[in-house]
């Protein structure tokens, strides 16, 4: 179960989103994440805000930290990995 102030936080980032606000949406999800460390649905919305900021790197480490926190599980955070993996002309190892 999601902590009310990691989901405040994770809704107040949605929100922000929706307002193409990416930089109060980045510190939204962020808090959602340090308030509850295993929300991988936050850590894959910080990996498609820092994909809009065009920071790869950041967006990367995000996606494949949901991609561990929900044991492969939560699809999303593949396919936003993949997508960064294509812009670069990688393959994901494994």
């Amino acid at each position: 179960m999601i902590p009310g102030k990691a989901r405040g936080e994770f809704e107040k980032g949605l929100g922000s989103v929706a307002k193409k606000d990416f930089a109060g949406s980045l510190s939204h999800f962020t808090k959602a994440a340090r308030t509850f460390p295993e929300y991988y649905e936050a850590y894959y919305h910080v990996g498609v805000v820092q994909t809009n900021l065009g920071r790869f790197a950041e967006a990367t480490e995000a996606f494949q930290t949901s991609i561990d926190l929900s044991g492969g599980r939560y699809a999303q955070a593949d396919f936003g990995l993949a997508y960064l993996l294509y812009r670069e002309g990688r393959r994901r190892k494994r």
